[in-house]
């Protein structure tokens, strides 16, 4: 249970347990002590709670642990003036006074309405707290009594969002990637359900190390995860952050997991061509050609004028078709004529396959892209088509001089 500590004084008197007042006694000093906190003699009302304090009223009375919690953290901001440390002092003060509350919430003696004091007390430390925050949150100067306030409310209720949101929306105030991140760190443990604070915790992490929090990333997804099991979102995070790494034999299974859900759960004409498609990236970037293909494939099944599903379906052909190509050996012989013969037949399936998929983004992409009227031209090259290669040769200078193509 609950441990009340205040310097040595504090710690000497709840090591002698003293006698039991009776339950008059009891009520006369509550009474009293709550009488001096209404004059606003916080401190009177704090010394006479030290001087009646045992460790069994401490752990056993709610009563007695309510009015003391009510003392320690309105007595708090009259600490600093009053002994060395004062900081740390007023910061366990508030702390205490948050443990006490907590206590008699799980207290079986305490009654509904001690309970719900004690619920009260907590959310009176947080308001005074944010006030506190809120008064000192634009001054520069201010920021290391800011921290420490933040601090304090972080230890009173760790699993409330407003100080790591705080320090979140100071970091983009001030453009401190490194004060994102802590926010956002924070953000994560108190397991909130929006899915954003987990996939922008994880990026902001190689950008505030340098590139180097690729691990730590994963971790936040997983905590994501844990908090919203099967959210696609955070799914499809988890396995591309996987890939990042090269963990290519867990990311090949978080990418079979999500492509499951896709297929259970998503039936928006909308949204699944979309995600078929990262999927099908994933696949490619895994070496699973036939797989990304596949994908590709119903996306457009899905959506015919789906642009990136084209692209990308277009580009595997292609790099298929390419791949056949350099496998055709240099030199020529009986030995090799049937394989050159397969090698040639296949590249050039691959390359008609890819021809449409390019040729439909070439004609319908609100940009000219110079790298996909390369892979056509190299297509009608090798399809012995000279003047659409020529003419898409030409296309390609007029676009890298800035001028109109028909």
């Amino acid at each position: 249970m609950f441990c009340f500590s205040r310097w040595a004084r504090f710690v000497a008197v709840l090591c002698c347990v003293l006698a039991a007042p009776s339950f008059a006694e009891q009520a006369e000093e509550i009474a009293k002590a709550r009488a001096l906190m209404e004059e606003g003699k916080y401190k009177e009302a704090f010394d006479l709670l030290v001087e009646k304090a045992t460790d069994e009223r401490m752990a056993e009375d709610p009563a007695f642990m309510l009015v003391a919690a009510d003392v320690l953290w309105r007595h708090a901001p009259s600490q600093p003036a009053l002994v060395p440390n004062a900081g740390d002092q007023q910061s366990k003060m508030y702390e205490e006074a948050a443990e006490l509350y907590r206590d008699v919430i799980d207290l079986k003696s305490a009654s509904k309405a001690q309970k719900e004091h004690a619920l009260d007390g907590l959310d009176d430390i947080l308001d005074t707290l944010e006030e506190k925050i809120e008064a000192i949150r634009k001054d520069k100067e201010q920021f290391p009594e800011l921290a420490r306030l933040v601090d304090i409310m972080l230890a009173v209720e760790p699993m409330d969002p407003y100080a790591p949101t705080l320090i979140y929306q100071l970091g983009e105030e001030r453009d401190d990637d490194r004060m994102i991140l802590a926010g956002l760190r924070m953000l994560v443990k108190t397991k909130s359900e929006d899915e954003n604070v987990y996939t922008y915790a994880a990026s902001m992490e190689t950008i505030a190390e340098n590139g180097d929090g690729a691990e730590a990333a994963i971790a936040h997804i997983d905590a994501g995860l844990a908090v919203l099991p099967d959210n696609l979102s955070l799914l499809h995070e988890r396995a591309r952050w996987l890939i990042e790494v090269d963990r290519m034999e867990d990311a090949l299974k978080a990418t079979v997991y999500f492509d499951k859900m896709i297929n259970e759960r998503v039936q928006d004409k909308g949204i699944k061509p979309i995600l078929l498609v990262s999927t099908g990236v994933f696949y490619e970037k895994l070496g699973k050609t036939d797989e990304a293909i596949e994908r590709m494939e119903s996306a457009i099944e899905i959506n015919p004028a789906y642009l990136k599903a084209h692209y990308h379906l277009g580009s595997l052909h292609f790099t298929q078709g390419i791949d056949s190509l350099l496998q055709i050996p240099d030199q020529t012989g009986d030995d090799r004529r049937e394989k050159i013969k397969a090698l040639r037949a296949e590249a050039t399936a691959s390359l008609k396959a890819a021809r449409p998929r390019l040729e439909y983004f070439h004609e319908h992409s609100p940009k000219h892209d110079t790298s996909v009227m390369g892979a056509l031209q190299e297509i009608y090259n090798q399809l012995g088509e000279e003047a659409n290669a020529m003419k898409m040769m030409k296309d390609i200078k007029k676009v890298q001089r800035g001028e109109p193509i028909r």
